[in-house]
């Protein structure tokens, strides 16, 4: 069929330019997980690097195969403990091939055989997950030959292979076959279990031969090449599918590998579809975001404490085109605005463009004992498992979670912002709890204090109140969990106290100062007072100016000998304009200078 009359038959009322391009040359990426078999020791004659010569340069084929490792989470080394395991998920492959179980047949591994078919489902769903939702293959194991190491032919013939044939037919993947096919060449494994070089090139064949010519109708990948658009904006759709496949673009017959360049002018669902020896179907959504919609409007926080003055970060982006106000002062289509609340406010973005779009974000103020230190503040973590976010553990919805990769020593990290005083927290585990975990607090100057240790966990709430400490971020440092191998799994963390520092507090944060450091005032942007806070190391002669946008010197706040410490001063900018002004900090050899904005 001619490009002239698919172009024709297509006729997507929802589109002003429909156009097929050239096929992508986009590679499709294959990951190879396994264990020595898969790595193979012998760098390009291993079976994966024999696979990515034979596949050519429209494929990219890793190795990502460990020695010894095991599927069983419980085995003496699975793969789910190992940084490949991410890796191979980083890749975002659209093809997964899974060569695991001959380590699984050793005796200490072996006694948790009852796991085998639940941990092999698991590892699929794990890459099932991945947002370009990968072709997984399945494989029987290579035979073993001569008992070594452990390894036991008659479990991975006998029991191993009838359960991945089991994960298979459940999980609906794809078979690779490798015990059928090297069952007759013994004379290929020197040492009874790994291949040389000529059976690694057999297995790499066969790879070759299931991928490429194995079924027909399965699609190897559909995507936009940007999935959110604004007017006049163009994106490309692709499409790969297997050998002999007919295709279907939102049921319209199309070329089983192309590309079609798109000018939407609306959200439009794309579907593309297969018929072979099998039947595929992938949907992927091209947004649209017309001149006055409103993509994004959220604060950094949502409540503030009564009795202080807190501020927050507004975020916003519109479709390219709007005209777009912020409580009726014109303000730019995308762009962020640090705000001081002092008490319970209404935020209403307004666009205006082809569309009208209006949306209004309600701040409310919390009670001191009430109020949640840790909700939405910055979260960092020692790792996270592919598909969730550190962000999930202070979200505030506790039907979300953090979940870690597999590791007993691990961590998570909340900043405040700013210095408090703590005197309680709430921990809201999942389903896999920390059996010993500690409660730090780092303080501005990096200094870290443990406040808590619990080493009898048992999961639920830990509401662990008669707390104190001072500090600006708390660290949560796990050592076991309830499992032998599994995650961490943090659904909430709320943490409470106070802003009031008592002078002994201030004056043990003054003796670690061990830098100079200027921060940024706070509230910015402010009116008409703002601090600003800054700290010395050694006795110095200290000068804090502040600038207009021209370079004009407009106050001097600070012109003497301070000792070592931290201070913090008022600025009054009553007497200026509305405006952005300068103030740098000079003492000793340090030098620095930070921005902020006046808003009367």
């Amino acid at each position: 069929m001619s490009k002239r009359s698919v172009l024709q038959k297509i006729g997507f009322i929802f589109l002003i330019v429909v156009i097929f391009a050239d096929a992508q040359p986009a590679k499709i990426r294959i990951a190879c997980i396994g264990n020595s078999i898969t790595w193979g020791g012998l760098g390009d004659l291993s079976y994966p690097q024999q696979l990515q010569k034979k596949l050519g340069l429209q494929y990219d084929v890793r190795n990502y195969g460990i020695s010894a490792r095991t599927l069983l989470k419980n085995g003496d080394f699975p793969y789910w403990k190992e940084p490949e395991f991410i890796d191979a998920r980083n890749f975002d492959p659209h093809i997964v091939i899974i060569k695991l179980g001959t380590n699984d047949s050793k005796p200490q591994n072996w006694i948790y055989k009852d796991q085998f078919f639940g941990d092999y489902m698991e590892l699929v769903a794990a890459f099932r997950m991945l947002h370009r939702r990968p072709q997984i293959y399945v494989c029987f194991p290579v035979p073993v030959f001569q008992t070594n190491w452990g390894i036991n032919e008659p479990i991975v013939k006998n029991e191993i292979i009838p359960l991945i044939d089991s994960v298979r037919k459940s999980a609906k993947t794809f078979l690779i076959d490798f015990y059928s096919a090297m069952k007759d060449q013994g004379a290929l494994f020197p040492d009874g279990v790994h291949p040389n070089a000529i059976g690694y090139e057999k297995m790499a064949q066969l790879v070759y031969d299931t991928v490429m010519y194995g079924q027909s109708g399965v699609i190897r990948y559909f995507y936009a090449q940007k999935d959110t658009l604004h007017k006049n904006e163009t994106t490309t759709l692709y499409w790969n599918t297997s050998e002999n496949s007919k295709a279907f673009l939102n049921g319209n017959p199309v070329n089983a590998v192309d590309s079609l360049a798109i000018v939407p002018t609306s959200t439009a669902a794309y579907t593309l579809t297969t018929q072979g020896m099998i039947s595929d179907s992938i949907s992927r959504t091209v947004f649209y975001y017309p001149p006055g919609k409103i993509k994004l409007f959220r604060p950094s926080i949502l409540s503030y404490e009564i009795g202080s003055v807190d501020s927050i970060t507004l975020f916003w982006q519109t479709g390219t085109g709007s005209s777009v106000s912020l409580n009726g002062i014109s303000v730019k289509e995308n762009d962020a605005l640090i705000v001081p609340v002092r008490s319970d406010t209404m935020f209403t973005l307004r666009a205006v463009g082809e569309v009208t779009d209006t949306q209004i974000i309600h701040i409310e103020g919390i009670e001191t004992e009430k109020y949640n230190r840790a909700l939405m503040r910055r979260a960092t973590a020692s790792t996270t498992d592919w598909g969730f976010s550190v962000s999930s553990v202070n979200d505030g919805d506790s039907t979300t979670y953090w979940k870690s990769v597999s590791g007993k020593t691990q961590w998570i990290s909340i900043d405040f912002g700013k210095t408090i005083s703590i005197n309680k927290a709430i921990m809201r585990w999942g389903k896999v709890c920390a059996t010993n975990y500690y409660l730090l607090l780092t303080k501005e100057s990096g200094e870290t204090e443990p406040i808590y240790n619990n080493s009898i966990g048992d999961g639920g709430v830990d509401d662990i109140s008669e707390i104190s400490g001072i500090g600006r971020q708390l660290k949560i440092l796990f050592l076991n969990n309830s499992t032998l191998n599994d995650s961490y799994i943090l659904n909430e963390v709320e943490v409470f106290g106070t802003n009031n520092l008592t002078s002994v507090d201030k004056a043990s944060e003054q003796s670690v100062v061990k830098e100079y450091t200027l921060e940024q005032n706070f509230p910015n942007p402010f009116n008409p007072t703002t601090d600003i806070s800054y700290q010395i190391p050694v006795t110095s002669t200290v000068s804090l100016k502040v600038y207009n946008i021209l370079g004009k010197e407009i106050d001097v706040i600070v012109n003497k000998e301070q000792e070592k410490g931290r201070y913090s001063v008022r600025f009054n900018g009553s007497r200026l304009a509305s405006g952005l002004y300068f103030y740098t900090l000079r003492a000793g050899n340090y030098f620095e200078t930070k921005m902020m904005a006046l808003l009367k």
